[in-house]
């Protein structure tokens, strides 16, 4: 069962409610229940909601806020048991109508090594410039946001800004890149009065974005188990290249070791493993240049008496003949149904 968590909107003001709706599905997007418990943490970490709740497909919370909460970053956790299955972060902030706008143009992804540039921008609302000073604050996630570096100066209506590379960051499971933050806040001369904006960057490790999509959850022994590469840009445009596969066969006793080299083409390039009856994992890394890009971890399936494969060899579209291949034991016979919807249409065995 899947729990899904919502609020009606991101940022909440002092003295506002928060509504918070539950959605619980299984792998079939179907509607499911569970049993979960939905836990509120302050901007400061401290625990100030916990309630045990039963999912039936859809539920929902209000939660108020008070007239002087801590301000900043909330979250909502949802456990099963003492395992957290999903969380989400919400604002609370007093808004004050700006008295200008600050914006900051930079690329959204950047290289570890690669020193980062940026320009500001700070208009009033009646499109004057603002002079004063500007500060940026450059946090770089390491299981913590860590400040390590900064960069000011003075600005008339516009500045440009240079930062040091971040050279590391880590991502967190649910990420595929690396997380760099940069606070930017913008000092008018005359009052002291601030705004500030902030952007987020992807650390990238490389300029090429790799995927490995494996076409399926887990593999079967002696059955071909295809793979499918995919290069693209930072921007999402496919490319062609030439990547390093380095496909480790893992075992309990043993682990066996072995290099592909491919190139996409159009972007895409299909690769086909068979693993060995002893191989209860297969780790396939990618590489470009000597640096890691992408990673994937691929687990045996588990079969009490024999495994069955299905493989479809040709046909896409309304007229077209399909052909299948089936993969299966020798001395065993397989029956097989055609089914449009609920409605069995041919049945047959080979």
């Amino acid at each position: 069962v899947l729990v899904y968590v919502e609020t009606d909107k991101p940022i909440y003001k002092p003295g506002q409610t928060v509504h918070i709706r539950l959605i619980a599905v299984d792998s079939m997007l179907r509607k499911a229940e569970d049993d979960v418990v939905v836990e509120i943490l302050d901007a400061k970490g401290v625990k100030v909601f916990k309630k045990n709740l039963h999912v039936d497909g859809m539920t929902g919370i209000d939660f108020p806020l008070s007239n002087d909460p801590n301000l900043g970053v909330w979250k909502i956790r949802v456990l099963r048991g003492d395992d957290t299955i999903n969380q989400l972060d919400f604002r609370v902030e007093r808004y004050v109508l700006p008295k200008y706008e600050v914006k900051v143009a930079t690329r959204d992804w950047v290289l570890p090594d690669e020193k980062i540039k940026g320009a500001i921008e700070a208009k009033y609302v009646f499109g004057k410039p603002v002079k004063g000073e500007y500060l940026v604050e450059a946090y770089r996630y390491v299981g913590r946001w860590d400040k390590y570096a900064e960069a000011k100066g003075k600005i008339d209506g516009k500045a440009e800004f240079e930062l040091p590379p971040v050279e590391y960051v880590v991502a967190s499971p649910h990420q595929q890149a690396g997380g760099l933050l940069l606070n930017v806040t913008v000092f008018e001369k005359n009052t002291s009065y601030k705004q500030t904006v902030s952007k987020m960057i992807r650390v990238v490790p490389s300029e090429i974005d790799v995927k490995i999509i494996p076409e399926g959850s887990s593999f079967k022994p002696r059955i071909p188990f295809k793979v499918l590469i995919v290069t693209k840009t930072q921007d999402g445009k496919l490319v062609d290249k030439a990547v390093k596969l380095v496909i480790q066969k893992i075992s309990k006793d043993d682990v066996k070791k072995e290099e592909l080299e491919v190139k996409t083409e159009k972007g895409k390039k299909i690769i086909e493993l068979k693993p060995e009856d002893w191989v209860e994992s297969i780790a396939i890394q990618a590489m470009i240049d000597g640096k890691s890009v992408a990673f994937t971890m691929i687990s045996r399936a588990i079969s009490k008496s024999f495994y069955l494969h299905v493989e479809k060899v040709r046909g896409d579209k309304v007229g077209d003949e399909y052909e299948f291949k089936v993969y299966y034991p020798k001395g065993k016979q397989v029956y097989y149904e055609v089914v449009s919807k609920v409605v069995v249409l041919f049945t047959d065995f080979v």
